[in-house]
């Protein structure tokens, strides 16, 4: 897409935005970074340390933040980064198979390689998947100072990497106003690679009804798990989380896990907002999509949390804001018939699953995207915390 036209859909001016204040509660130092703070002239190690900063602002599932890295600099000009699955944190009832905290990886993965892209540029080649013995790694990547210098990122690109600090999950209501087609078009291009596509949902659209039903099917079963339930207790944050040092984890926000609908004005300013539901579900949400792959193995899913942070940047390029819908994909018999939906197969076949059909697509992401106003953002576990540093 030319300059050009992408200057025609925003301007530089959106990218005014208050910053949290590290004082203002534990974990929200790294969402105060600033590129103009990298140190150029520094040593590479400084230098990786600034980009890996970037890298802990993705988005994860329940905010589970499941990824380490290891940094060994063999001299002053080359060194490795290694991406490694945190086991520890990855949601035993909810994702037992590390499918979405693999996809949250992946998204932790492109957020660091973008940063290294921007800043310097830092020349660097990517390994995805590098040992057939170690499932744990996921991704390494190797720098060399001395190799050419990479060619600069296309301005989209570079504003998509500036919106990284400024990337929020929105679960509550968002504004009525529709996302243009132009613009949608332009979050399918960004999400659309390596086999992962982005297939929206738009109001009239018949399957946007029977996604509501998976979502609300799912939200019953979890509420009835106890173990589900005592896992999700372990992840949210008690209202003074901040205070107590939790870096991880979800805020309680109002509404649970969908969104928040205001209360209308019979019930009063007094009453708190409540869940959505069935319609209020559907028309609080601009846009349903899902993120859909070619296959389902790892590599899967970490292009396609490539992709969704490609989609949640480019979209908060232009105001877009973004939640998440766990509950259709955290049942395999639920996620077999949101595939079923996917392919617009007959209701009579939605509890089957879709091997029979040709390309068969794999749902790995389900959400809500429309525009909206600021929020504050989720804490972060410090570098400290998430990196192992040697030295050759």
């Amino acid at each position: 897409m030319p300059p050009s036209e992408i200057s025609d859909l925003f301007s530089l001016s959106d990218f005014v935005v208050q910053r949290p204040s590290p004082s203002q509660g534990a974990g929200l130092g790294p969402w105060t970074l600033q590129a103009h703070s990298f140190p150029r002239g520094g040593p590479l190690s400084e230098q990786l340390r600034f980009a890996l900063g970037y890298a802990l602002l993705a988005p994860s599932i329940r905010n589970t933040q499941p990824w380490r890295f290891h940094l060994r600099c063999h001299d002053d000009r080359r060194a490795r980064l290694e991406l490694r699955l945190d086991r520890s944190r990855v949601l035993a009832v909810a994702d037992p198979d590390g499918r979405a905290a693999t996809i949250s990886c992946g998204a932790a993965l492109t957020a660091l390689t973008l940063a290294l892209s921007q800043l310097g540029p830092i020349p660097h080649t990517l390994e995805l998947l590098p040992s057939d013995d170690d499932d744990a790694l996921l991704a390494r990547i190797h720098v060399d100072t001395g190799a050419p210098a990479p060619a600069p990122l296309p301005p989209e690109s570079q504003w998509m990497f500036q919106c990284l600090p400024k990337r929020r999950t929105l679960r509550g209501p968002m504004a009525a106003r529709p996302i243009s087609a132009r613009l949608l078009e332009r979050l399918q291009a960004v999400a659309t690679r390596d086999g992962v596509s982005l297939h929206p949902l738009l109001p009239g659209d018949p399957r946007r009804a029977a996604l509501v039903e998976l979502i609300e099917e799912g939200e019953a079963l979890q509420a009835a798990d106890l173990a589900f339930q005592a896992e999700l207790a372990r992840w949210t944050l008690s209202p003074g989380a901040a205070s107590e040092g939790r870096a991880s984890g979800l805020r309680p926000d109002p509404g649970g896990r969908t969104f928040a609908t205001i209360p209308t004005e019979a019930e009063g300013p007094a009453a708190r907002p409540r869940p959505a539901r069935g319609e209020d579900l559907s028309e609080g949400s601009p846009v349903m999509a899902i993120l859909a792959t070619e296959r389902d193995t790892p590599r899967d899913w970490l292009r396609a949390g490539d992709a969704l942070l490609r989609l949640l940047l480019r979209g908060r390029v232009d105001h877009v804001w973004a939640s998440y819908f766990g509950q259709p994909l955290e049942r395999p018999a639920l996620r077999r018939r949101l595939a079923a939906l996917l392919h617009e197969l007959p209701e009579e076949t939605l509890n089957t699953t879709p091997e029979n059909t040709p390309n068969p697509l794999h749902p790995q992401v389900a959400l809500r995207l429309g525009h909206g106003g600021e929020v504050p953002p989720s804490p972060r576990r410090a570098l400290e915390d998430v990196l192992e540093q040697e030295t050759a």
